[in-house]
């Protein structure tokens, strides 16, 4: 599932003109990592995000804002109960 911080890595890696095996060697993570981050199945560790801003080249501030909006999506998820 798509999300802000996908967002912002694939229009990055779009810019740059790599991939996600180049994105991945430029930023010091796994391919695995690259693909789930481009993907939108993982969001990078807090500590990751100095780096990762200056990587993507974007004020820390942005970027986590986007990470955390996406942490709380994630963990609200919607109501499955059964009307009574």
């Amino acid at each position: 599932m798509p999300n802000a911080f996908a967002a912002i890595y694939l229009r990055w890696m779009d810019q740059k003109g790599i991939n996600r095996h180049a994105a991945a060697a430029l930023i010091g993570v796994s391919n695995q990592t690259s693909y789930a981050y481009a993907a939108g199945t993982s969001l990078p560790p807090r500590t990751r995000l100095p780096a990762l801003a200056i990587a993507l080249g974007i004020p820390l501030d942005d970027l986590t804002t986007a990470v955390e909006a996406d942490r709380a999506a994630a963990t609200t998820t919607p109501s499955t109960a059964a009307p009574a």
